[in-house]
């Protein structure tokens, strides 16, 4: 007759001896827990979310030094900064990613003044560079509308970390338009702004309508083009060097001169 076989007793995870280490080798903390109070969670706002970023990132990077990447990437930055302290008493909120940044409202009018100001800005900076192509950039924009939560409405006591980096807290964003306003980004023409479905009758676009022309009167739209056409054309010609597709730099010829009714 065989012994039964026991199993041993299983040590506790909080003995000094047994505590869980990371790779590195150090211990963690026995009583330290990643725990968020739900409780303090408010209500969900229903707001305009839109996604500004830099076209064509990844061969920024590659093509240029840390320098002149920064000076460009910076440069929208200003300009998002700039259109925010342009209007008075607003309630924007502009949360920065490296290359770009989205900027949320509950008022749809006042969104539209800002990415209006944002692109008037950064169409001024790329006709100020207009002599030295690799100092330009391209934008473009993407809008949705639905239910989001801003770090900064998360109350006091939902978590110790929380609670000791307000800064950290504050630029959280989260919401479903946050992710359709990213992705939808691909409807959007160089130096234009593309409306997701659920925030075209807050934009006046009819159901069909997907770009909303944040140009005006005294804006002169066919020059811009011309100009934008000469960027896209110096990139055609030094294709060897910089890398940017022919068929993509045909693709946004043909879109940006259908945007600006060139």
């Amino acid at each position: 007759m065989t012994e039964p076989k026991f199993a041993k007793k299983a040590q506790s995870p909080t003995e000094p001896s047994k505590l869980p280490t990371i790779a590195t080798g150090q211990t963690l903390a026995p009583k330290t827990k990643a725990y968020f109070d739900s409780g303090k969670l408010t209500k969900e706002n229903t707001e305009y979310v839109a996604w500004v970023d830099i076209m064509g990132t990844k061969s920024h990077i590659k093509r240029g030094s840390i320098n002149e990447v920064a000076i460009i990437f910076y440069k929208l930055h200003v300009a998002g900064l700039c259109a925010k302290k342009d209007i008075q008493n607003n309630n924007i909120q502009v949360y920065p990613v490296m290359d770009g940044f989205y900027a949320t409202s509950c008022d749809a009018l006042e969104l539209q003044e800002f990415l209006g100001r944002v692109f008037y800005y950064s169409s001024h900076a790329f006709l100020s560079d207009k002599k030295k192509h690799i100092f330009q950039y391209l934008i473009k924009a993407s809008v949705a509308y639905g239910k989001i939560y801003h770090g900064k409405d998360i109350e006091q006591g939902s978590a110790d970390r929380l609670d000791e980096n307000p800064n950290y807290k504050d630029s959280l964003i989260l919401g479903k338009p946050v992710l359709e306003a990213f992705q939808f980004e691909k409807a959007s023409p160089p130096f234009g702004i593309a409306v997701h479905g659920n925030a075209r009758k807050g934009f006046g676009l009819a159901k069909k309508d997907v770009w909303w022309k944040w140009y005006g009167g005294g804006f002169k739209s066919f020059d811009f083009y011309l100009e934008l056409e000469k960027y896209f054309d110096f990139y055609i010609e030094n294709n060897s060097v910089y890398r940017y597709k022919i068929d993509r730099i045909v693709a946004h010829k043909a879109l940006a001169k259908a945007y600006f009714d060139a």
